[in-house]
């Protein structure tokens, strides 16, 4: 719709305006990147087009999937205890009285 009438128009972004307006979309700027993605779809733009962006996700997905889970705690709140136990900052010091028992680990 856009290519349609821009020739009406000085430029693009004039285009795209009055598009958006007719549409009711609420900012032209979200025309704007919708044209560009249709632009690299249909190979006329350069860029990663949708189903390559979509294919790199499912791999990455997969990849997670494999791979071994990572603690979320960091490395610094962790101190070893004895007998080999890990325990993590703030259970030493919910144990030594220093904050409330009731305090979110």
């Amino acid at each position: 719709m856009v290519a349609d009438i821009r020739p009406d128009y000085d430029t693009e972004w004039a285009a795209m305006k009055a598009v958006a307006s007719q549409l009711g979309v609420g900012s032209a700027e979200t025309l704007r990147q919708w044209v560009r993605r249709d632009q690299v779809d249909s190979g006329t733009r350069p860029g990663v087009t949708t189903e390559e962006s979509a294919q790199v996700e499912a791999l990455s997905r997969r990849h997670d999937a494999c791979s071994p889970r990572q603690s979320t705690t960091p490395a610094h709140y962790l101190q070893p205890v004895p007998g080999g136990v890990t325990e993590t900052l703030g259970d030493r010091q919910r144990s030594t009285g220093r904050i409330s028992a009731s305090w979110p680990t």
